[in-house]
Formats: structure tokens, sequence, C-alpha cells
């Protein structure tokens, strides 16, 4: 599952959010549906083998609501990935923080 995972494909910049993180994603914002059905399928697929064998993926946190839209400024999907439990929202950052790498500084935004 690890080699499917749409997180570890593009660079990601994470940003804490209410209820959950936002990753910016370096992917082409034509693929939006595609890394948000990459993103889902992953989370049900991991939720039919059992989410806690998966304890570092972000997105292995039950009930976890996940979006994806093209960056406004383009060059980018954001990935939303958000819970309405409070008991599991710092689980969710910290897997989040910790399973994605930062974008090259040439290629930030300013």
């Amino acid at each position: 599952l690890r080699s499917d995972c749409p997180l570890m494909d593009g660079w990601g910049i994470v940003t804490d959010l209410e209820g959950g993180v936002e990753i910016l994603m370096d992917a082409d914002p034509a693929d939006v549906s595609v890394v948000q059905a990459l993103a889902r399928c992953h989370n049900a697929t991991m939720a039919v083998q059992g989410l806690d064998a998966f304890d570092s993926c972000p997105l292995a946190v039950r009930g976890l609501a996940i979006d994806a839209t093209a960056g406004a400024d383009g060059g980018v999907v954001v990935l939303r990935l958000t819970t309405t439990d409070t008991s599991l929202l710092d689980e969710l950052r910290r897997r989040a923080h910790a399973m994605t790498s930062p974008m090259p500084a040439a290629e930030a935004a300013p």
C-alpha cells in the first residue's frame, strides 16, 4: 500500500486548520479527482485491513473526511483531511506532518 500512497508522490506543505490539515501537493490541478479518489480508496482499503495496522498514515484515521481541490495559484492540489472527532485531531496532525516532506525552497510559494 505504501507504494500507492497519494501522499508519497507529491511534495507536501502541511498546514493545520480547524478540524484537520491541509496538504499542498505538487500535482497537476487537472488530477484533482484522481488524487481525491486515490486518497479515499487508500483510506477504504486500510479500513478493511484494519486502521490500527497503519498507525503512521494520516489517511488511516477513523472517521476521516477527504477532499481535494485545485490550488488557487495553479500547479498544486490541495488535499484536506478533517475529522469531527476532536480526540483524533492531534494524531491526524502528527501523522500528516511526519509523513510529508517540505517543498524545496525553489518550488515553495513566496
